[in-house]
């Protein structure tokens, strides 16, 4: 019989785990990677003396056994904004307690960079990669798929890899419930400020258009103005200065709260009080937005949930559960704030 009192004095193995568990190694080694194939009361004798014993795997020898690197790779437009550093801690956190390390990639907004990177994380052979909105990345992702090696991507795609899995935020009913309160309070012309990606391969602009329709009050009517190029936080001024320009202006504007930072001194510069003379309403809620004057109404988006969902997805792969096409992280959620009012009177 071992004397689990001299294991103090040496690495914990994962024999000894498996006598104090009363089970196999193999059955420890099945419950520490994940599988689905141990009955339930085993794998609780299993977790009780990992946790007792204070157990930690040999990551370099579970790699060998494996023939794996144990890290996982993640892939960023831009990495400067606090919903994409929400989604890094999500992605990190269930990695790591996976037992993969993430090698974290920005580039800085560069497509031709965004493509070098996927290629680098593949010459440094990680067990899978995270793509934060991979546009026009087909050909750069298929090494990938050749060598069988998980890909996902995080909150878009676009239309040319539809074998691509998505982990993503279902914003549908969050969309209805703004565009409903700010037909309520008298806004007739709703604008929205989005970029090209938005544009094209997202369902926020339709799904808001749904919605002003269905509300089905006469002269309400939702206006699109589009940035130009990659989208930086000080396009927002430009695409609202466009916007406000129009013959018929909107009341209300929507945009990404990566914009605000842009829109907000503008509209101090114009004279425009919020929601007095604009009111606006964001999308994914930076936390920050809660302690500006007047605190800004929001489609808030979990990212950090999607960034957890997305390594759950990741770790069910690795230990051979595919996904489905689209999964779902938390949906979100709509946060009435002061800067959406009444409807300006003209």
């Amino acid at each position: 019989m071992t004397d689990f009192r001299s294991i103090g004095r040496r690495a914990v193995t994962i024999t000894d785990v498996a006598l104090a568990a009363d089970v196999s190694p193999s059955t420890v080694s099945r419950v520490l990677t994940g599988s689905h194939n141990v009955r339930a009361a085993p794998e609780r004798r299993v977790l009780e003396a990992v946790s007792r014993l204070g157990y930690r795997p040999n990551a370099a020898a579970r790699a060998l056994r494996r023939n794996q690197s144990m890290t996982l790779g993640v892939v960023f437009p831009h990495l400067d904004t606090p919903q994409q550093f929400s989604i890094l801690k999500g992605v990190g956190s269930g990695s790591q307690d996976g037992g993969y390390s993430l090698l974290v990639t920005n580039a800085q907004g560069s497509a031709d960079l965004y493509e070098t990177l996927i290629q680098r994380l593949y010459e440094a052979r990680v067990d899978g990669l995270f793509l934060a909105a991979p546009i026009g990345m087909t050909s750069a992702i298929e090494p990938y798929r050749r060598a069988g090696i998980p890909v996902l991507a995080l909150f878009t795609k676009d239309n040319a890899a539809p074998e691509l899995p998505l982990v993503t935020s279902s914003e549908d009913a969050a969309i209805r419930c703004a565009v409903e309160r700010a037909v309520q309070l008298g806004h007739r012309v709703i604008g929205q400020v989005v970029n090209r990606v938005e544009l094209e391969f997202s369902s926020r602009v339709s799904e808001v258009d749904r919605v002003v329709n269905a509300c089905n009050v006469a002269g309400t009517k939702h206006l699109v103005e589009v940035l130009e190029g990659w989208p930086q936080q000080n396009d927002g001024a430009a695409a609202l200065g466009r916007l406000l320009a129009l013959p018929e202006r909107p009341s209300v504007v929507i945009c990404r709260d990566q914009y605000l930072e842009a829109i907000l001194p503008r509209l101090g510069e114009m004279g425009i009080a919020v929601p007095a003379g604009l009111s606006l309403i964001s999308f994914n809620d930076s936390r920050w937005n809660r302690w500006i004057s007047p605190p800004i109404s929001t489609i808030s988006v979990d990212s950090d949930d999607i960034g957890r969902t997305a390594a759950r997805v990741m770790l069910d792969w690795l230990n051979g559960s595919p996904p489905e096409l689209t999964t779902y992280s938390s949906p979100a959620e709509w946060i009435e704030g002061a800067s959406l009012g009444p409807a300006a009177r003209s």
